[in-house]
């Protein structure tokens, strides 16, 4: 039995008088409310759907995309995609049969109306919801649109945000809820912060102190909010505050909340989690970069091969300003849901070490 208020419509829907795929997204939806205690479906904007890649889904979620797909299941609202398992191109050079298997489930995502993005950072190229109740599925980006852009999204998953496209509506509850998006803590950073130590940062608070932080005496640029965004994605935090600098950061009385100090020495000793003595090669982009960082890496000089991951709009813009012959500038994947040939991986991205290692990759973390 539900205990999530349905309206007629609603109703209606799930009872398969609008069709199966849309009875089934339905089920999947009240299912998600009545577990997390929500009293309500409300309307969303948009979505974005993650576990795309052949890598990690592999034929079983393939079946389950084309049986949807074959039900009728057509999306109702925009609903962007994360990256896939190996670009377009297949510069990474993966198998055949995976290339394969992969182009089948984009085109299964576009017939059902997908925008077939390929990018953990949709808010690059449209999907920036800006002040608006969304479902997204890609952790990074979760983290990002709640802090930086005011959304209200909880970490759906792959299901979850397939299903939210579909109805155009998702269970009221988590971080949709204005209650559940206070600061617990204060972080007070002694130092100075720039560039990559905001991953660190994002690690540090995710894994360390494991509560909705309102970081203070930091002033990170769009791309370090990034960074923070994704150390944060590798624990179950699904937003931040910056004191003074992210949109809901003065709505709250913070004055009786643990104050915690933090200082580099602190935040340097997550880099000795993932150190190697060697790398094969330098991985950059995850989450996916942006037009300044492409620009910068563009004019440096490596002695390693180097892969830069970014959406394809990015892509087509610098792909002629390739100059350096170890670069490859890279579209639609990333190094976390790609085939690698390589064993050991340098990285400046904590989200990428984690996910990494699991996979049984040796990563070497470099600030760059």
């Amino acid at each position: 039995m539900s205990f999530i208020y349905l309206s007629k419509h609603e109703e209606k829907i799930l009872d398969g008088e609008h069709g199966e795929a849309k009875r089934l997204a339905m089920e999947i939806l009240v299912k998600l409310g009545d577990i997390n205690k929500a009293d309500r479906l409300i309307e969303i904007d948009a979505a974005h759907i993650s576990g795309i890649s052949y890598k990690n889904i592999g034929d079983a979620g393939l079946e389950f995309l084309m049986d949807l797909k074959n039900l009728g299941a057509k999306f109702s609202i925009l609903a962007t995609t994360n990256p896939s398992g190996v670009d377009r191109f297949n510069i990474l050079g993966v198998d055949e049969h995976f290339y394969k298997k992969q182009m089948l489930i984009l085109n299964v995502l576009k017939q059902m109306g997908a925008k077939i993005t390929c990018t953990c950072t949709p808010y690059y190229i449209g999907n920036l919801p800006y002040r608006r109740h969304v479902a997204f599925a890609e952790s990074s980006a979760t983290i990002f649109v709640n802090s930086v852009l005011g959304a209200y999204t909880n970490r759906e998953s792959s299901i979850s945000s397939i299903a939210a496209a579909i109805i155009g509506k998702t269970p009221l509850y988590g971080l949709h809820k204005e209650e559940n998006r206070k600061p617990k803590i204060r972080v007070i950073v002694e130092d100075k912060l720039k560039g990559y130590e905001y991953y660190l940062l994002g690690y540090y608070i995710g894994k360390e102190l494991g509560e909705i932080p309102i970081i203070e005496n930091v002033y990170p640029n769009v791309d370090e909010l990034k960074y923070l965004s994704a150390g944060l994605s590798v624990s179950s935090i699904n937003i931040f505050h910056v004191y003074n600098l992210t949109l809901e950061s003065k709505n709250y009385d913070i004055e009786d909340l643990e104050k915690i100090k933090l200082d580099r020495k602190t935040l340097d000793d997550t880099v000795l989690m993932f150190k190697s003595n060697d790398y094969e090669a330098i991985c950059l982009g995850c989450p996916h970069l942006s037009m300044m960082e492409i620009k910068r890496y563009l004019r440096m000089k490596f002695k390693n091969e180097v892969l830069l991951f970014t959406n394809y709009s990015f892509y087509k813009l610098f792909k002629e300003d390739v100059r350096c012959e170890n670069i490859k500038l890279i579209p639609d994947t990333c190094m976390v849901v790609s085939p690698l040939k390589y064993k050991t991986i340098a990285t400046n991205s904590t989200k990428a070490c984690f996910y990494l290692n699991l996979q049984g990759y040796k990563t070497h973390l470099i600030n760059i």
